[in-house]
Parts: C-alpha cells; sequence; structure tokens
C-alpha cells in the first residue's frame, strides 16, 4: 500500500492541519507563559507575581514549528492507523476552501484593529468634529483591509487551482435551478462562485444574502454618521462666538496683563502636555510587555491628557 506523503497530506488534509497547527501554537504559547512566569516572595511576605506574555512577532514564530509538527503528525496517523489510502498522482488535487482566506482575513483584521487604536489613543485631536471622523476611520479602515485580503486572496486561490470549474459547469448545464425560486437569486449565485466567493453552492447562496443585509447596515450606519456630522458642525460656530469675549482688551494695561496670563497658561499647556506624553510612554511600555496589568498607567494616562487638553483649551480662548 502506497503511504501518505507530506505533500499528500498539505493537498488532501490542509483543513485539519491547519486546525492541529492552531491548536498547536496555542498550547505552546500557554505553556512558554506558565513556564516563565515567576513568583518573588518579599520579607513582608507579599507574593509579587511577574506574568509573561509572549509577543505577536514569537507567536507568529511559533506557528512554523507547530505547522510542521501538525504535518507529521498528519502523517503518522494516515499510515500507522487509517485505513484510507494513499491518493495517486493523478488523484491528487488542491482545492481552495474560502475558509483560509477568510482565516487570513480575520488575522489581518485584528492587527490592524489593534495597531490603528493604540495609535488612535494617543493622538490629538483640534476638535470633537475630527475625533469623530479619525474615530469612525479607525473602525472602517481595519474592516475594509480584512474583507478585501480574503476576498482577494479567495479570487485568486480558486482561479489559480480550478476548484469551481466543475460546479460552474454544473451550473451552465442548469442542474442547480431546482434549488432557487427567483431567477435573480441564481445569477447572484453563479456570479459568487465565477467570481471565488464561495466553492459550494449553499456558501454561495449565505454569501449573497450576508452582502445584502451588509448593504442595508452600512446605509443605516452612513444616514446616521451623516447627521451626527452635520449636528456637529451645526453647533461650532455657537461654541466659537461663546468664547469670543476672552479675547477682548479694554486698555493698554489690560492689553499686558492679558498677554502675560496668556503665556503663562501656555507653558502650563505645554508642561502638562509633556506629563501626559511621559504617561503615554509608560502605558506603552506596559501594554506592550502585558497588556493584562496596563490598566493603572492607562487611567493615569487618560486623567494627563484630558488635563493637558483642558489646559491648551483655556490657553487658546486667552
Amino acid at each position: 500500500m502506497e503511504k501518505w506523503t507530506m505533500k499528500d497530506i498539505l493537498k488532501g488534509k490542509l483543513f485539519i492541519v491547519i486546525l492541529l497547527t492552531i491548536a498547536l501554537t496555542y498550547s505552546l504559547m500557554k505553556l512558554i507563559n506558565t513556564l516563565l512566569t515567576r513568583e518573588v516572595v518579599h520579607d513582608n511576605g507579599f507574593v509579587y507575581t511577574t506574568h509573561f506574555y509572549l509577543p505577536v512577532p514569537a507567536i507568529l514564530g511559533l506557528v512554523i514549528p507547530a505547522g510542521l509538527l501538525s504535518v507529521l503528525l498528519m502523517q503518522l496517523f494516515m499510515n500507522k492507523f487509517s485505513k484510507h489510502k494513499a491518493p495517486t498522482i493523478s488523484d491528487v488535487k488542491f482545492r481552495w476552501n474560502t475558509l483560509y482566506g477568510l482565516a487570513i482575513g480575520a488575522v489581518a483584521y485584528f492587527g490592524l484593529t489593534k495597531t490603528v487604536t493604540m495609535n488612535l489613543l494617543f493622538a490629538e485631536f483640534d476638535g470633537g468634529i475630527m475625533k469623530l471622523i479619525w474615530t469612525f476611520f479607525s473602525v472602517l479602515l481595519p474592516f475594509v483591509v480584512g474583507l478585501g485580503l480574503t476576498l482577494l486572496i479567495n479570487y485568486w486561490m480558486i482561479k489559480k487551482t480550478g476548484t469551481n470549474r466543475a460546479i460552474l459547469l454544473e451550473f451552465e448545464q442548469h442542474k442547480y435551478g431546482h434549488r432557487f425560486k427567483k431567477e435573480e437569486t441564481e445569477k447572484k449565485v453563479f456570479q459568487a462562485l465565477r467570481r471565488g466567493r464561495a466553492t459550494t453552492v449553499l456558501g454561495a447562496t449565505v454569501y449573497v444574502k450576508v452582502v445584502a443585509l451588509l448593504f442595508k447596515v452600512i446605509k443605516a450606519i452612513g444616514l446616521i454618521y451623516a447627521l451626527t456630522i452635520a449636528k456637529v458642525l451645526s453647533s461650532e460656530p455657537r461654541r466659537s462666538g461663546r468664547y469670543a469675549t476672552f479675547t477682548q482688551v479694554s486698555n493698554s494695561t489690560d492689553a499686558v496683563e492679558h498677554e502675560k496670563e496668556k503665556q503663562l497658561a501656555r507653558y502650563k499647556a505645554g508642561q502638562d502636555q509633556k506629563q501626559a506624553n511621559y504617561s503615554a510612554r509608560q502605558f506603552e511600555k506596559q501594554f506592550n510587555y502585558n497588556s493584562r496589568y496596563a490598566g493603572p498607567e492607562l487611567n493615569r494616562y487618560i486623567h494627563d491628557q484630558r488635563k493637558a487638553n483642558e489646559s491648551r483649551k483655556k490657553a487658546n480662548r486667552m
């Protein structure tokens, strides 16, 4: 009986290999974190625990040995315990699954979300309207990148491997017409299969329904966002007019005193901002080392940044 090779495993059992790789990577990560966690007992009896967490590059580095080990385990199982024969060269044909592209898109989405959120946290805005715009952008950008990457990878791989060639031929022969009540739905499912959005009729049908629902949600969110922007813009003139009286000076003596107070307020705003920047760096260090215990640093940064913003607004109003 022909034995399974690593190439046969990758072509015929790729989905199981991916699941094993994820499980082994998670197990190795937990094992390393547990082994490198330390407890220090002080003289007063207080126990200080230093929790260790692998950074993202190290976790990605674990994927390679975990993937190799997964392939070897599958090869051992198929050759020693499974009754399935190894496929011949003519039988081995790689079929792409859209779940592979979805997994890659999800990794890109969560990684980009973390990066954009951190940058947004330390950013400074000149007004509420800019903060609202950039917050919306930080939510939209990771979603667009993750979705776009998923669709692009699935389209290219399905076309490259010819995964949907047989099912498209059956569609053209009208073998699936009885599964659809509307001809429009059938056309949309066929287009989804041709564009590599799915590899099965059921998957393409679900994709069409999800896209229709997604467009409705996007329209609703866009309308709410536009109304919010319009409301904020309409309130800006009233705010600026309310603070106009702070810059009026009655005589030259008052003008000198006012200038001194203005310079002092600007100096205080600069010092408060330096303190906020320092707190931000401390939070970033703690977050990169151990995000679970970064709460106090984050609260300190938010307090210092709020104080700096109030000092800057006070200086600008003078």
